[in-house]
């Protein structure tokens, strides 16, 4: 499990790193007006950095194998779930009817979990 949980953490910091450099590069546009981001890792889930964290507990878990880490998966995830829905509303109010479209078409975290 120890390698498996390893592997899954390289994956998930590439992950990241794609995330962090996608989303930097859309605040540095300069746009008029600003849309929902919706390129590189935004166009399959709305939340990839709260993806990536989570799934940074898991290859954790997977390390240590002990039930702590996976106590540890569950409340973070049961958090991010609650930060997602404010952000959500938050964002909704910026946005309007370009993030609901968004919404539509893209899965809050990934696809068939939620």
């Amino acid at each position: 499990m120890g390698a498996l949980g390893l592997a899954l953490y390289v994956g998930v910091a590439t992950f990241q790193m794609w995330t962090d450099a996608d989303i930097a590069g859309y605040h540095t546009k300069g746009q008029q007006k600003p849309l929902p981001i919706h390129q590189g890792p935004y166009r399959f889930v709305r939340h990839p950095r709260y993806v990536a964290a989570t799934m940074g507990k898991v290859a954790f878990a997977l390390v240590f194998a002990n039930w702590p880490g996976w106590i540890m998966v569950l409340l973070w995830g049961a958090f991010l779930l609650r930060k997602i829905e404010i952000e959500e509303a938050h964002v909704r109010t910026l946005f309007g009817g370009g993030y609901e479209a968004y919404q539509q078409r893209t899965a809050r975290v990934p696809p068939g979990i939620y």
